[in-house]
């Protein structure tokens, strides 16, 4: 019996993957017609056709048994990456397959994991299979970054906290991913638990995910609790250290930018009570209110947080209103450009100028999304 037939198109899209990252000792040019057939096999989407995909592999191994040698890597990868394959996996890996890519590279492992997280794909028992037989472990690094512009030193836990997959994190730290969850993302970024803590959107699939890790000895920092609006958490660390309120991670952001961020209200306001700036600047010049203002995370099509309260917590308390960053913009730039119409609205009210021009000459009307409305209506009104 035969597998479904796989597309051209999927082909080809395997092939890049596997040998653009160099996940794999021989690229397709190098293999027999033989070699090339096993590993297509493997790369069937076996939702609806995995014993087909594995019969198929069996009758090659049959007349070539040393296929498993020769290509069982890139065989093994092209299943890892695929889509309803872990009983695909779990044959391979039985046959002696395994992983050749580099350990310090973006691996299947990370790629998988992205892709499991991203959809919440409830099917994840390929890991299990690959970590139970030794074959890959969940401490795996990715030391360099994978892409132009993103962070190296990525483990499989800030990928799962990222995305909010509570399942796969478990998964990984019963495998032994606690002794990398400290990890910091690019050396000086954020922890697993600061980034399943501070984002927006999948809030509910973060949050279960952040309990997971809290759950596994996570180290809850000062951090983690503001973006979580957790007051008991901060008063319990503002009592050990006095000047918690004004330390700043990698990237010079204060504990109040994380409660600007997520809209900690709660938190925005001990903060503040215990000698907090409100107008300390990031290494990029972004102040709480900016943070407030336009969080980066949520994407335009989902759901805006509500940030108006801590908005106006921070105005009342000497948030420099047109403060700049390095790019000239100020925090009702970020709230234009974002959509966020009611922030922008609250800042305007606040005092905010709505001249003000970025390095490009822009206003934050000029800057506007569609959902930042309140400017637009200014606009059409004769407002400034």
């Amino acid at each position: 019996m035969q597998p479904p037939n796989l597309r051209a198109a999927a082909k080809a899209h395997f092939w890049t993957l596997l040998e653009r990252h160099r996940w794999v000792r021989r690229r397709r040019a190098d293999m027999t017609t033989e070699e090339v057939a096993f590993v297509e096999a493997a790369m069937q989407e076996t939702s609806s056709g995995a014993c087909a995909a594995i019969d198929h592999l069996d009758a090659l191994l049959a007349e070539r048994p040393a296929l498993i040698r020769s290509v069982g890597d890139t065989a093994l990868t092209a299943a890892f990456v695929g889509t309803h394959t872990d009983a695909l996996v779990a044959h391979l890996v039985a046959k002696g397959a395994c992983f050749e890519c580099d350990s310090r590279q973006w691996s299947p492992l990370h790629h998988a994991a992205q892709e499991i997280a991203r959809h919440a794909v409830p099917e994840f028992a390929r890991f299990h299979t690959v970590f139970q037989h030794g074959v890959a472990a969940a401490t795996a690094i990715g030391e360099n970054a994978p892409h132009r512009g993103t962070s190296g030193n990525r483990s499989l836990l800030h990928i799962t906290a990222f995305y909010g997959h509570p399942e796969l994190t478990a998964l990984l730290l019963n495998h032994g991913a606690t002794a990398v969850m400290e990890r910091n993302l690019g050396r000086t970024g954020p922890t697993a638990l600061q980034l399943a803590t501070r984002m927006h959107h999948w809030r509910e699939r973060r949050e279960r995910t952040a309990q997971v890790l809290l759950a596994h000895g996570a180290r809850y920092d000062i951090f983690s609790a503001c973006a979580r609006n957790d007051g008991d958490r901060l008063r319990e660390l503002l009592r050990q250290d006095g000047d918690g309120a004004r330390q700043r991670n990698g990237q010079g952001e204060t504990p109040l930018h994380w409660a600007a961020w997520c809209g900690s209200v709660e938190c925005a306001e001990q903060l503040l009570g215990a000698g907090a700036h409100v107008n300390a600047a990031t290494n990029n010049g972004k102040t709480p209110l900016h943070f407030a203002a336009g969080p980066l995370d949520a994407p335009v099509d989902r759901p805006r947080p509500d940030n108006i309260e801590v908005v106006r917590v921070l105005a009342a308390n000497g948030a420099a209103l047109d403060a700049s960053d390095h790019h000239a913009r100020t925090p009702l730039h970020h709230a234009a450009f974002q959509g966020y119409g009611r922030v922008a609205e609250a800042l305007l009210e606040a005092g905010a100028n709505p001249s003000h021009r970025n390095t490009r000459g822009k206003t934050a009307l000029e800057m506007a999304r569609k959902g930042a409305m309140y400017l637009r209506q200014r606009a059409q009104q004769g407002g400034s």
